[in-house]
């Protein structure tokens, strides 16, 4: 399939729901496969909630953003300063997001992510 992304390497207790999430992921990362070999860890991407987990990696005009609410019950909410962008897109709904200044303001459902493209 192309993708050097995700790899299971233990299966004793999967599911099959388990795989149907791997497959999603899988299906998510797979067109950014090149990008996320290439690009780097950028650690100015940061919420200003502490409960969310963050990667962001970024390669010339383009940052990919994980944003996670894992293991909670409740949605959150969170902004994250991005600096000055020309879009943001949410690759999970394929829709625009609006960005206030330099800042994103995200609500994160209980266990659950946001992926967002940013483009500069």
């Amino acid at each position: 399939n192309g993708c050097s992304v995700v790899h299971v390497y233990e299966t004793r207790n999967i599911n099959a729901e388990d795989y149907a999430y791997i497959a999603q992921v899988q299906n998510l990362l797979a067109p950014f496969d090149e990008f996320l070999m290439k690009a780097a860890l950028d650690e100015s991407v940061k919420p200003d909630n502490p409960a969310i987990a963050c990667t962001a990696r970024t390669l010339g005009k383009q940052t990919l953003i994980l944003l996670g609410n894992y293991g909670t019950r409740n949605p959150v909410s969170t902004s994250v300063r991005i600096g000055k962008v020309s879009a943001v897109k949410d690759l999970i709904s394929g829709k625009q997001l609006p960005v206030s200044g330099d800042t994103l303001k995200l609500e994160i459902q209980a266990n659950d992510i946001r992926f967002l493209l940013v483009e500069r």
